[in-house]
Order: C-alpha cells, then structure tokens, then sequence
C-alpha cells in the first residue's frame, strides 16, 4: 500500500478498521469467559472435592442491583488454607451467618477454583461483552468492506 493511495484516504476503512480493532477482543474475551465458565462448572461437578468451609464475613451492598456477597475460608485435603470471595443469591445469604459454616465445592489441583453453595456467577458480564463486540465487530466489517471496495473501485 503506498501513501496517499485511495485505501488509505478512505473513510469507510479507516472507521470500520477501527471498529474492528475495538469490537473483536471484546467478542472474544465475552465467548472464551463464558465458555471457561462452563467449563469450570463442569470440571467442579465431575471432580469436585467438598469442603466445610467457614464465613469470615458477609456484606451488602444495594445500588442499581443487589449484591451478596461472602469472604470464606477452608482447608484442603492436603492441608492448605484458601481465602476466597464469591456474591452469593441472597436467600442463601440470610441463612449464613459470619463464623458459620459454609458448604464448598474445590478442585484439587486448583483449590482457588471454588464454589460455594447459591454462589452467582457473571453470565451478566459475559454477555454484554460478547453482545457489544457482536454487535461492534459486525459493524465495523460492513462499513470497512464497503470501504474497501469504494477504494478498489476507484483505484
């Protein structure tokens, strides 16, 4: 491509590009986070290893949404201690009490990978990236391929 040639004065690929450039990480990160959710759930239903747990605190917090939330702890089967944090549905969140048990789910191999009872995952998040990087990468493909043919054309 030389400077100053018509694909690169043009519009339609310089806006469309720059369309593509936003909107593709953010469909990908929306796809690989909710297929790795999955995937984990899967992994922690198969294999996963139980555990009491304690509740170390509970917190709330109201705004546009409701959020309950828990920090806990518990001990594996080889003896380590995990910390973790996880926003639970709040009917389960009435029901526990700070220095209380809690019920977990772990892998073995990656004890950081836990779940507690009524936990609530980010599907939320997930798909609000997937759908704005959708919706911005189809975009940006129509408009940069329509500018990429005008430059053709007219080249």
């Amino acid at each position: 491509m030389r400077s100053g040639s018509p694909l690169t004065k043009s519009f339609g690929v310089m806006f469309g590009g720059i369309w593509l450039i936003v909107g593709v990480p953010f469909f990908v990160a929306g796809v690989y986070a909710a297929i790795h959710q999955k995937i984990e759930q899967k992994r922690l239903n198969e294999s996963g290893q139980r555990a009491d747990g304690i509740v170390l605190t509970k917190s709330y917090s109201s705004g546009d949404s409701q959020t309950f939330s828990v920090t806990y702890r518990f001990l594996t089967d080889t003896g380590s201690i995990v910390k973790a944090k996880a926003s639970i549905a709040g009917g389960v969140w009435d029901a526990l009490a700070e220095q209380g048990p809690i019920e977990v789910t772990y892998l073995p191999q990656r004890p950081s990978a836990a779940r507690v009872h009524g936990q609530t995952t980010d599907t939320l998040l997930s798909l609000i990236f997937t759908i704005v990087g959708g919706i911005l990468t189809a975009i940006g493909g129509y408009i940069f391929a329509s500018g990429l043919r005008k430059a053709r054309r007219e080249s």
